[in-house]
């Protein structure tokens, strides 16, 4: 997120606008290669990536795609477009037709309840 920070202001004066969506990708699934014995599960945040690109980053490492937020303002502040809240039944609909099986999770990541 390059708006409303010290760090994105430089960036933009630079010519640059955060990083595009295949880069975003690529770290994806730099991350799980290089992590993978060591954290297990790897967020894209829909908050940020927007619903299509965190759902094909599914497929590219991310194995969850967070939730519904309460009050969120990081984000937002800094200039994300996304929104903050999404029905259950259209974050379970982006996993499945990533071909991904939807669990709830609690903050530990337990499993509460499978997506059906």
């Amino acid at each position: 997120m390059p708006y409303n920070n010290p760090i994105g202001k430089k960036m933009i004066k630079e010519g640059k606008y955060a990083t595009g969506g295949i880069e975003d990708l690529q770290f994806y699934a730099l991350s799980r290669i290089l992590l993978h014995t060591h954290i297990p599960n790897i967020q894209a945040s829909w908050v940020k990536l927007g619903k299509k690109l965190a759902q094909v980053a599914l497929t590219c490492g991310a194995n969850d795609v967070g939730g519904t937020l309460m009050e969120e303002k990081i984000s937002s502040s800094a200039g994300a477009k996304n929104g903050e809240s999404m029905e259950v039944s259209e974050i379970k609909w982006l996993i499945h037709t990533a071909g991904r099986k939807p669990v709830q999770r609690n903050t530990l990541y337990e499993s509460i309840e499978a997506g059906k």
